[in-house]
């Protein structure tokens, strides 16, 4: 939702609609309730497999509820702005390629390629927390026309930062993906070689866009304090990833970084308004 409002506010100018927030989130929760619903204990997996079991009829309720209200927020929705659905070649291709990309991720021996696991992950993000929000803008609305490179730069810049989390996410799970040989990143370049191949280059060009969007965005000082400020929590994130031990806190800080990133985009942006 962080990212959603963050996206919607440098794309469009405005916050996305209560409903398109509600509707990603509930959507998101459905869907990964649904990833680990029938899950089986294991070494590597018991005390998540024995929580969804303990409350397996508690979270099949909820997963009906849960459903029911998006259906009819989407039926709302539609039935309020029927130009939704006039949808352009593009616009086709994008939300069906989102759709059938996430059920492969579940449905498919494709998981198990690291590269297929973390790109998927990325893109998906990518369209629900940055394209959904312009989508939904510029159909229901006039929009003020954005310059197209501003608008693929900023989704580049995001499936980039959402990328290195689903990286740095894989790590926890090492013990858990080599005994069912599942080839993540992480386990194909080895820890000691994520900074210098992965988290660099990437934070590079994550800084490299901020620059190019600058000109067009006109950042204040202070926006710069706030970005350089997130240019260090995601190399410490990283760092702490790597070394970290503790699932619990490497978690802290990954989705920390999500949530700081929503932060600091929001407060930029209205300090250059």
């Amino acid at each position: 939702m962080a990212l959603s409002i963050s996206s919607g506010l440098y794309l469009t100018g405005k916050i996305p609609s209560i409903l398109l927030l509600a509707a990603s989130y509930i959507a998101t929760v459905i869907y990964y309730t649904n990833a680990y619903f029938n899950e089986l204990p294991n070494a590597h997996n018991q005390a998540r497999a024995i929580w969804y079991q303990t409350y397996h009829t508690y979270l099949k309720i909820r997963q009906w509820v849960l459903a029911f209200i998006l259906l009819v927020l989407m039926f709302y929705v539609i039935v309020k702005h029927p130009a939704l659905l006039n949808l352009h070649f593009k616009q086709i291709i994008i939300l069906l390629g989102t759709v059938a990309i996430s059920a492969l991720y579940n449905t498919s021996s494709l998981k198990k390629n690291g590269v297929f696991k973390s790109v998927a992950i990325a893109f998906v993000w990518t369209i629900v927390g940055g394209y959904l929000p312009v989508y939904f803008f510029q159909s229901i609305e006039t929009p003020t026309p954005q310059p197209q490179w501003l608008l693929l730069f900023y989704l580049f810049q995001l499936f980039l930062f959402i990328l290195l989390l689903a990286i740095l996410f894989d790590i926890k799970d090492m013990q858990r993906d080599k005994p069912v040989h599942i080839q993540t990143i992480p386990i194909q370049i080895g820890l000691d070689q994520i900074n210098q191949k992965i988290v660099i280059p990437i934070l590079l060009s994550y800084i490299s866009i901020d620059v190019l969007l600058s000109s067009s965005l006109h950042f204040t000082s202070f926006a710069w304090m706030l970005h350089s400020v997130f240019y260090i929590a995601i190399y410490k994130a990283s760092t702490v990833a790597i070394k970290e031990k503790s699932i619990y806190k490497s978690i802290l800080w990954i989705d920390g970084l999500m949530i700081l990133k929503g932060i600091i985009d929001i407060v930029s942006w209205y300090l250059i308004q």
